[in-house]
């Protein structure tokens, strides 16, 4: 964690969790390959309070199959929270799939 946010860094921490998720799964889906295959199309993230150096916390990533293509929903929070500190929502484009 740096010691505060920055829109870059939460970008880079989201495309690293996509692709774990991607390289978990032994046989992904073709919808999961959007992860990472296809640009994202929208992203929206919500900071509520920043992270600082040494801070312990955990994430999740979620994937969704939407009309338009997947939609991955981020949240990470530190360990004596309650609510996450961000949530992150990246919608992927489907292209011609």
């Amino acid at each position: 964690m740096a010691d505060q946010w920055s829109f870059i860094e939460v970008a880079e921490l989201l495309t690293r969790a996509r692709e774990r998720l991607f390289l978990s799964d032994p046989r992904p889906s073709d919808r999961l390959r959007l992860a990472v295959s296809a640009p994202v199309r929208s992203f929206s993230a919500l900071l509520r309070r920043p992270m600082y150096a040494f801070d312990e916390g955990t994430g999740t990533v979620r994937a969704f199959d939407a009309p338009d293509g997947a939609v991955f929903v981020h949240s990470l929070r530190r360990s004596s929270a309650t609510k996450p500190n961000i949530s992150a929502w990246e919608l992927m484009d489907a292209g011609d799939s």
